[in-house]
């Protein structure tokens, strides 16, 4: 199932705030193990660069996959759940 334009849009900023808060985590703990800003600021800059398109190109290929075999998660509105106690199980398809 392909994905709409506002779906790509999702894809995309969720990669883009994945890598604000994943590159702020591995800074400050970069910064802390070598208390030198530049070096952790650089750490950083190599993670985000080399991640978020990987995770961008999971996050669409997992969608296909998900959607393909018909695992879709129950809404709220279908199951009528207020919180995971509530949740009726999901059945995936075999």
């Amino acid at each position: 199932m392909a994905k709409d334009k506002g779906g790509r849009a999702k894809v995309v900023i969720k990669s883009l705030s994945w890598a604000a808060v994943s590159g702020v985590i591995i800074f400050l703990t970069a910064w802390l193990e070598t208390g030198m800003y530049k070096a952790a600021l650089i750490t950083a800059l190599v993670s985000v660069l080399l991640k978020t398109p990987f995770y961008s190109v999971h996050e669409v290929v997992f969608d296909a996959v998900w959607h393909r075999k018909g695992n879709k998660v129950q809404a709220h509105a279908e199951t009528g759940a207020d919180d995971a106690t509530d949740a009726q199980p999901i059945r995936l398809a075999s």
